[in-house]
């Protein structure tokens, strides 16, 4: 359902809100405090896409942030790259990655969740995380590369005041859905990367803008070596 192009903006909305909202009250029902969230990160077996270490220290060089935007839990998107921080052994600056999640009611003396804010925030409306009040820094931003394996993450970019917006999207979608899914895609796109791809495009296009030499024989394969040198 979250990946189906066939749906109503409005129809997948609605089913969206159902998932998340059961989901929530689970979630509150457990009550999970920071400690647990971190011991829980810990132990599970997370993938980042390959190339993120490069990605990130690239950033970090050049002085650019990485502002990611997400349904679920500060806490969760947070330790998740201070551990492929530690174990790649990258010594970045700690503001470097900027993490817009909903809303989330902390209990004053363990800091357990106990509530979400309103609206339910899922990953088809995540663009309400980006919020005036509660990330008044996003806003200094003029120009961004956006990247998402939805297509309602191009909203993410909707209400900001940006110069210029490269959009590169990760097409990751069940094969019935997929050449409807690609036409989106490719309209509302700049870069399509198939088969949920790596950021290695990504990492060029940085490199690209920045003034760094790039990667020759990746940009042969992928033939993207005239699009990247405009």
């Amino acid at each position: 359902m979250e990946l189906d192009p066939s749906l109503s903006k409005e129809e997948k909305q609605k089913h969206m809100d159902e998932w998340w909202s059961i989901v929530q009250s689970l979630i509150v029902r457990l009550g999970p405090t920071k400690t647990m969230i971190r011991r829980a990160v810990a132990m599970s077996r997370l993938y980042f896409r390959h190339k993120c270490p490069e990605l990130l220290k690239t950033l970090g060089e050049a002085g650019l942030k990485l502002h990611v935007v997400s349904a679920g839990i500060t806490g969760v998107v947070a330790e998740s790259f201070d551990i492929l921080q530690t174990q790649r052994g990258l010594n970045l600056d700690s503001t470097l990655v900027y993490v817009m999640t909903p809303e989330i009611h902390d209990a004053a003396r363990d800091n357990a969740v106990i509530g979400f804010g309103k609206p339910t925030v899922t990953s088809a409306n995540k663009h309400l995380c980006v919020d005036h009040k509660r990330y008044p820094e996003i806003h200094e931003n003029t120009n961004a590369i956006l990247m998402g394996d939805l297509i309602e993450d191009y909203l993410i970019v909707k209400n900001l005041k940006l110069k210029e917006v490269i959009g590169i999207g990760f097409l990751n979608v069940p094969g019935e859905y997929k050449a409807e899914a690609l036409d989106k895609f490719t309209s509302a796109l700049d870069i399509v990367i198939g088969h949920d791809g790596n950021l290695a495009c990504a990492l060029e296009v940085v490199k690209s803008i920045i003034g760094l030499p790039l990667d020759e024989e990746w940009l042969k394969e992928a033939k993207l070596t005239e699009v990247l040198k405009y």
